[in-house]
C-alpha cells in the first residue's frame, strides 16, 4: 500500500507494509525532508495515534497526510529574528506598560491624519492577500486574536514552547470557537508567526480551527498621537477594515479584536478589547485567569446577540473583568 505526505509544497510517497508503524514513516520522513522526528506533527490521520500506530489501521481515504515541522536551520533563523523583534517589543511594552486607568477605554491613540491613513489602508489592502485555511462558518462572529503577550510569551527563548503559552489558552479557544471564527494576527514576520502557531499547536488542534492568520505585512504604518503624552510617532497598527474588505462575511457589527496593545485599536477602538499582557515568565503564576474571564465575556455577548458596532464593548469588558 502507499501513503502520501505533503510538506513544504512537495508530496512524499511511501510504499508500506502491514506492519509499518507511523514511527517508521516519521523516520523515513526525517531522512527525506530533514525535519527531525520530534519536530514532526502529522495532520489528517483522523484517529488518535502515536509512533506505534500501524499505517494499515488508517482509513484508506485518509492516506494523504500533511506534515507540519521545521528544519533546524529554519528554527535557528526564526530564533535570531525573534531576538531582534523581542528588543523592539520590550521597548513597546515599556512604553505601553499601562494600568487600566492609564488606557483611555475608547482608544489611547488617535490617528493624526485620517485621510492619509485611509489612503495607505486602501493601498495595503490591495497588496495583502488573505489565504483562508477553511471557509468562514455561516452565522459565526470573528475573533481577531493577537499572539505575543496575549496568549504566548517567548521572552525566554530557552524556555520550552509549552511553558510559554498563557494558562487556559486551549480551553479559551475551544469555548469561544462555538460562537466565533478565529483569526490570529501577529506583529511577527510570517516565518516567526508560523513557528509560534506550530509551537502553540493551534493549527492541528481538533477542537478549533482558525479561519486564517495575518502577519506583520498586513499591519498599517500610521502617525499616531498618544493622548496621554501628546507625542506623535509612526506606529504600526492592525486595521480591521483590511479583513472586512477581503472577507465580506465579517464587518464592524460582528468582529472583535483582542490585543495587549492599545494602539492596535487606533482605527477600530469600539471593536478592541485590551487584556493585561502576559509578559513576565519569571514571576509567572498559575492563577492567571485573564483568558477564563475573557472567554466568559465573549460568550455572554455572543449569546445575547449584540451588534459590536453598537455595543460599548471596551467599557463593558472593563466592568466585567472587575466584577
Amino acid at each position: 500500500m502507499k501513503i502520501d505526505v505533503r510538506w513544504n509544497g512537495n508530496t512524499y510517497t511511501f510504499v508500506v507494509s502491514d506492519d509499518t508503524t507511523l514511527g517508521d514513516v516519521q523516520e523515513a520522513l526525517s531522512d527525506r525532508t530533514g525535519v527531525l522526528v520530534h519536530r514532526q506533527k502529522i495532520i489528517g490521520l483522523g484517529v488518535k495515534h502515536d509512533e506505534t500506530t500501524l499505517v494499515s489501521e488508517i482509513d484508506p481515504s485518509r492516506r494523504r497526510l500533511m506534515l507540519i515541522g521545521s528544519l533546524e536551520e529554519d528554527i535557528e533563523k526564526v530564533q535570531r529574528a525573534e531576538e531582534s523583534e523581542l528588543r523592539d517589543w520590550q521597548v513597546d511594552i515599556c512604553e505601553e506598560n499601562d494600568a487600566w486607568s492609564d488606557c483611555d477605554i475608547h482608544g489611547r491613540y488617535s490617528v493624526s491624519d485620517m485621510s492619509k491613513a485611509l489612503d495607505r489602508l486602501a493601498a495595503r489592502s490591495f497588496k495583502v492577500k488573505i489565504d483562508l485555511i477553511r471557509p468562514p462558518r455561516e452565522g459565526k462572529r470573528l475573533l481577531v486574536l493577537d499572539i505575543d503577550y496575549t496568549i504566548y510569551n517567548h521572552v525566554n527563548l530557552a524556555t520550552k514552547p509549552s511553558d510559554c503559552i498563557r494558562p487556559g489558552t486551549n480551553a479559551f479557544l475551544t469555548k469561544v470557537y462555538e460562537h466565533y471564527d478565529i483569526c490570529f494576527w501577529s506583529q511577527s514576520k510570517r516565518k516567526c508567526l508560523e513557528a509560534k502557531l506550530e509551537s502553540i499547536g493551534v493549527l492541528s488542534n481538533e477542537n478549533y480551527k482558525p479561519v486564517f492568520y495575518l502577519d506583520r505585512s498586513a499591519m498599517l504604518p500610521v502617525q499616531c498621537t498618544d493622548k496621554q503624552t501628546g507625542k506623535t510617532a509612526l506606529r504600526e497598527i492592525k486595521p480591521l477594515k483590511l479583513i472586512w474588505d477581503k472577507v465580506p462575511q465579517f464587518n464592524a457589527a460582528n468582529t472583535l479584536h483582542v490585543d495587549d496593545m492599545c494602539r492596535n485599536f487606533a482605527l477600530n477602538p469600539r471593536n478592541g478589547i485590551k487584556i493585561s499582557p502576559y509578559n513576565d515568565l519569571v514571576n509567572w503564576k498559575s492563577d492567571d485567569r485573564e483568558l477564563e474571564h475573557l472567554g466568559e465575556y465573549l460568550i455572554m455577548i455572543a449569546i445575547q446577540g449584540y451588534s459590536f458596532s453598537k455595543l460599548d464593548s471596551p467599557r463593558l469588558w472593563e466592568k466585567f473583568r472587575k466584577r
